[in-house]
């Protein structure tokens, strides 16, 4: 029976149902979690030393490219990229427009890059992700609209602040 044509009062039943189904299945997941964290390892291969690994470039595209190839950024985009105010820039991308906004790493924190080379098509086998890099800033990007604090990274970010004043100990 389709939803469409059920009556205000039913259709809040069924959806109060519907909540609490998933009440219910929010609090088995912990127990899930745990398993899938049991059967499946990301192990993380990092060099003794972070300073000894090149610093990089960072574009965070507001799209996915199907490919994983190198590519010639500093030729065919960096070289376009546009300040268009103090912190906004423009550039475009597959001629469409892009407006971007420069983030610095907090300090205390330090960005790094991992790659995974060889990516098992198996769901429950360890992965293995190597750092090729580090970064003291990245650039976001959006299509058609400028960034603003209500963008999901830049709001992200402001998280880091708010979790450590929340556990801060005041002296």
């Amino acid at each position: 029976m389709s939803d469409h044509n059920v009556p205000q009062k039913l259709l809040i039943r069924r959806l109060t149902k519907r909540l609490k189904l998933v009440r219910v299945w929010i609090k088995r997941i912990p127990a899930e979690i745990e398993y899938f964290r049991l059967n499946m390892a990301i192990l993380l291969h990092m060099s003794c030393d972070l300073s000894e690994n090149k610093q990089r470039i960072l574009h965070l595209m507001p799209c996915k490219i199907c490919g994983d190839k190198s590519a010639n950024v500093s030729t065919y985009f960096t070289p376009y990229i546009c300040k268009r105010d103090n912190e906004v820039y423009t550039s475009s991308f597959r001629g469409r427009p892009l407006y971007g906004k420069k983030i610095t790493v907090p300090s205390g924190y330090k960005g790094i890059i991992f790659v995974e080379h060889k990516k098992s098509e198996i769901g429950n086998v360890k992965r293995n992700l190597y750092v090729t890099g580090t970064f003291p800033h990245f650039t976001y990007w959006n299509y058609d609209k400028l960034p603003t604090k209500n963008d999901a990274l830049a709001a992200a970010m402001d998280w880091i602040d708010i979790a450590e004043a929340l556990h801060s100990t005041e002296s």
